[in-house]
């Protein structure tokens, strides 16, 4: 009759057990899904975790009740038993929350890299940009600098024509006499040496002389400075020295 009793307890404790999973069960299938796909997931894994302690709880719970009903067991030799099946239950459940904790730490890990890559990405994406933005900007200045130079020496170019040209009257032609002093200028220096000048008056006449040379360039050579600039190369071709 003892036994008998027992085991009434027993499948009402199992009973009032299936009646909380079902229950929670419920509840579950009302609640809204979380925003969060990772929150979702853990969740659901803690969820999938307590039904399963519950159902092996259960299970546990309706074999002592089967036993000590067909009076294998007695109610000591079941609490026993229960301690130890709640026993290696909490061990089972510790064990998986530190496989849940250092899978959640490795998950985190794996986060933080990839934002750190991302972030470095992002970095040298910004650098790369900030350097081909100075670099145009650089050129562009360049390119300024060098109109307003080509732009000065055209004006400059301008002005020597017109004062060439009413120094020398309209028989100046500017442009082959720049021509013809650039070719003369073997090193493109903008002035003519005495040895490009030599140069130049024996390719008309082969025959001169170094001192026939020299007496011309001394007397080209208005301001004394050792070499014949433009305005000098000019003055020397159409009015030369006698």
């Amino acid at each position: 009759m003892r036994k008998k009793s027992e085991a009434e307890n027993m499948m009402r404790q199992l009973s009032a057990s299936l009646s909380e999973i079902s229950l929670t069960k419920g509840f579950e299938n009302l609640s809204a899904p979380t925003e969060e796909e990772e929150a979702a997931r853990k969740a659901a894994e803690e969820e999938q975790a307590a039904r399963k302690d519950a159902e092996e709880k259960i299970l546990a719970m309706r074999r002592t009740a089967e036993a000590i009903a067909a009076g294998k067991m007695t109610e000591a030799e079941a609490a026993a038993r229960r301690a130890m099946e709640e026993e290696q239950a909490a061990r089972r459940k510790a064990e998986e929350e530190e496989a849940s904790r250092q899978k959640a730490e490795e998950e985190e890990t794996a986060r933080k890299k990839e934002a750190a890559r991302m972030k470095a990405e992002e970095e040298e994406a910004a650098r790369k940009k900030a350097e081909e933005q100075a670099a145009a900007r650089r050129k562009a200045a360049e390119a300024r600098k060098r109109a307003e130079e080509e732009e000065t020496a055209r004006k400059r170019e301008m002005e020597e024509a017109a004062r060439l040209m009413a120094k020398y009257g309209g028989e100046v032609d500017i442009v082959a006499m720049k021509a013809q002093f650039a070719k003369a200028d073997l090193n493109q220096d903008g002035v003519l040496s005495i040895e490009e000048m030599a140069a130049f008056l024996r390719k008309g006449d082969p025959s001169m002389t170094d001192d026939e040379v020299r007496l011309l360039f001394d007397k080209a050579d208005k301001n004394n400075d050792g070499t014949m600039s433009f305005e000098e190369f000019v003055a020397f071709i159409h009015s030369p020295p006698s």
